[in-house]
């Protein structure tokens, strides 16, 4: 009797929830899709309106290390000479707003955010909210940290939390798909992976 290659269970055996779901994935991936008798071609990762989707839909390589790089180069650029024409913090604050938090957060209505991801997006936000109002966190002459807090700091940069900038365009999304069809179908399916999918946290 041939041995098991590892990815399906011994005959006598019942099928865990990792083996449906690799059957599942199997399945899928034999699927064929054509428009007017012409096969789409199967891809493993596209790129669309500048993010790259890939077939695990991890938004770790795209909107965590892509869009930060991005928004790091872009205010790299900007802040130096907003700073030398002495700009106050919350009209620098609106440069960040307009022109690099759109690239950093560009997408983000449909982001499966881990833990991870948000405390790297929460800790970019604060150091710029920092750099704009000068409250750096320091070491005083005796060892101690000096620490201004951060909501005081985000409200003298008139900026909000990164938490409240997604939550905002995520409800702009949920307002347009919550009477759709498709938002109803989503919500009535059942998921064949672990991962948070876009229609439970909008």
């Amino acid at each position: 009797m041939p041995q098991s290659s590892g990815t399906f269970p011994k005959r006598d055996e019942a099928p865990t929830h990792t083996h449906i779901r690799a059957q599942h994935q199997t399945d899928a991936e034999e699927v064929n899709f054509s428009i007017s008798g012409v096969e789409i071609e199967c891809v493993s990762f596209f790129r669309y309106l500048g993010r790259i989707l890939d077939e695990n839909y991890d938004d770790r390589h795209d909107a965590l290390e892509s869009q930060l790089a991005r928004a790091r180069a872009r205010w790299s650029r900007i802040a130096p000479v907003l700073r030398s024409e002495g700009v106050r913090p919350k009209a620098m604050g609106y440069f960040y707003k307009a022109v690099v938090q759109a690239i950093l957060l560009y997408g983000s209505e449909t982001w499966v955010v881990s833990d991870s991801l948000m405390k790297r997006l929460r800790s970019y936000h604060s150091r710029v909210a920092r750099y704009l109002t000068g409250k750096h966190i320091r070491q005083n002459a005796d060892g101690s940290w000096f620490c201004p807090p951060t909501t005081g700091v985000l409200e003298e940069a008139g900026l909000e939390t990164v938490d409240e900038y997604i939550k905002r365009r995520r409800d702009t999304v949920r307002n347009f798909v919550m009477f759709r069809p498709l938002y109803d179908i989503c919500r009535q399916s059942t998921a064949i992976t672990n991962r948070a999918v876009w229609w439970k946290l909008i």
